[in-house]
């Protein structure tokens, strides 16, 4: 479990400094994001215990030339339906938040 908190914060560190500033607060990046679910996989192969992923396309909502309007709301929904450990994050940057429940 330990590897893990310190995996994600490793990539947490990462958010700001490969995010655009439009990008929604407390996402992992696309590659972070995809580190994590790939050591999860590891792990549900590992432990023989299945892993859950939500995946939200956000594409058919974004319109016009701000996508923030509807990456913003929705990322900060996200946040207030899920728990502190589950990983949240860019599956798709711009289109996919993906959120791998812990």
């Amino acid at each position: 479990m330990k590897s893990a908190t310190l995996s994600q914060s490793v990539c947490q560190a990462q958010v700001e400094k490969e995010e655009p500033a439009s990008s929604p607060p407390d996402l992992l990046s696309e590659e972070s994001f995809h580190q994590m679910l790939h050591l999860e996989q590891i792990r549900a192969v590992r432990s023989q215990k299945p892993f859950y992923l939500m995946l939200v396309n956000l594409g058919p909502l974004i319109n016009g030339d701000d996508p923030s309007l509807v990456t913003r709301p929705v990322a900060s929904s996200i946040q207030s339906a899920t728990r502190e450990t589950d990983v949240k994050g860019w599956y798709q940057t711009g289109r996919i938040i993906g959120v791998i429940l812990t």
